[in-house]
């Protein structure tokens, strides 16, 4: 006859505590289900073994050696509470382990729905985007036919359709060019009424009418058209001369301006409202003044005879800088 001895098991007084009893040939796994662990299930090698309820002890034989032990409590399918320790057994030893539910934690089925799910949002704001860009590049935004390609070319939120890519690539090119034609004519027409506004400073008229050589030279805008452009060759070249001829006639203006008869005595009006011994003073030399005016008149004379004779030349051959390429200025230029 075999007798097995049984070695006590030793209470716990915390937390699930899992203990074992050996016998001779066999060991024994006591499960101590403390509090909240109702239907927490007992597994042994991945094999359940038992259910726990609270306050009970759930008492599973086991052979020696290694064993897994897991104490798991569903929260449905994405979620559990998860004890997981690893016993040795030894026949006629008690092997005692301390355990407890840990806080709840996401299953590899809930990871992978999570991981999902996810995909799924991406996805969805994928084609969101792609949508809201073919109505937008259907409108004509260019930036949103760009997208529309590159959505086509990578899969993003719709099919990967190369023909589809091709063809709003040539749609985006096409709005391009209608974006730059359109620019080039506005700055075009900006030019030339700039260069037609005689009230504009002439530096700006000026440079209005380089743009629109080169405008008219290279078909910005506008079709090539060489005969304009050297027709605003012509025009710049009157401006410029009309610049030349102001400022020739402005000049001997200011200096015919400067030639004054009589000085003192002209002075003596201004001297003499004032008062004081300066007015006494003067008036006591006007005599001397006067007949330094006259000792000066055919100097004086002189001066305005000069200076009127450039300010007649200068207005009476404004032909000449009006039409550069004119008999009249030829001949002075000569």
């Amino acid at each position: 006859m075999t007798y097995r001895r049984f070695l006590p098991l030793t209470t716990l007084t915390a937390g699930l505590l899992i203990s074992v009893q050996a016998s001779a040939e066999t060991s024994l796994l006591a499960v101590y289900c403390q509090t909240d662990t109702d239907n927490a299930v007992i597994y042994v090698d991945g094999q359940q073994s038992s259910t726990c309820s609270e306050g009970e002890r759930k008492v599973i034989p086991v052979t020696p050696g290694g064993h897994r032990v897991d104490v798991v409590r569903s929260h449905g399918p994405e979620y559990e509470q998860r004890f997981t320790t690893d016993v040795s057994a030894e026949a006629g030893r008690p092997v005692r382990v301390r355990v407890s539910l840990p806080e709840k934690t996401m299953t590899a089925y809930g990871e992978q729905m999570a991981v999902e799910r996810l995909q799924a949002s991406r996805q969805a704001a994928e084609k969101a985007a792609f949508e809201k860009n073919l109505t937008a590049a259907s409108q004509g935004d260019i930036r949103a036919m760009d997208a529309v390609v590159s959505s086509y070319q990578s899969g993003t939120g719709v099919e990967k359709n190369p023909q589809q890519a091709s063809y709003w690539q040539q749609q985006a090119s096409a709005a391009r060019q209608a974006l730059q034609e359109e620019k080039e004519q506005q700055e075009f027409k900006a030019a030339l009424a700039k260069a037609d506004d005689e009230q504009a400073p002439l530096q700006e008229r000026i440079t209005a009418i380089n743009n629109l050589i080169r405008y008219y030279v290279d078909g910005y805008g506008t079709a090539i058209n060489a005969a304009e452009a050297k027709a605003w060759q012509t025009r710049r070249q009157q401006l410029q001369a009309a610049s030349e001829r102001d400022e020739r006639i402005a000049a001997a203006q200011q200096e015919l301006d400067g030639v004054i008869y009589f000085p003192f005595v002209r002075s003596a009006p201004e001297v003499m409202s004032r008062g004081g011994a300066d007015s006494s003073t003067y008036f006591s030399l006007l005599p001397l003044a006067t007949a330094m005016d006259i000792v000066s008149l055919p100097s004086t004379t002189t001066e305005h005879i000069a200076a009127s004779s450039k300010l007649k030349d200068a207005e009476s051959h404004a032909s000449r800088w009006a039409n550069p390429e004119s008999m009249v200025a030829q001949s002075f230029s000569e």
